[in-house]
């Protein structure tokens, strides 16, 4: 009964129809748990993405452009 129930086909209805109801259930679990942590994975990607541009940016700039140059009253 149990390789009747793995395959979906059954000698009575009941049995496949209780085997159909599990993988329902297991499809619907499935689905939760993907819904409650595309979120997460969305904005992990976004502040990775951040990170990089931040990082790649720091690294192309050169030394001089670094630092504020003030320019102080009278001076050009």
């Amino acid at each position: 009964m149990t390789a009747a129930a793995a395959t979906g086909f059954a000698p009575w209805p009941r049995d496949g129809l209780a085997a159909e109801t599990e993988r329902i259930a297991e499809a619907f679990n499935w689905t939760v748990v993907f819904l409650m942590a595309m979120p997460y994975v969305t904005l992990a990607g976004c502040v990775s993405w951040i990170v990089y541009r931040y990082t790649r940016a720091h690294k192309t700039r050169e030394p001089a452009q670094g630092r504020l140059h003030v320019v102080k009253k009278g001076e050009c």
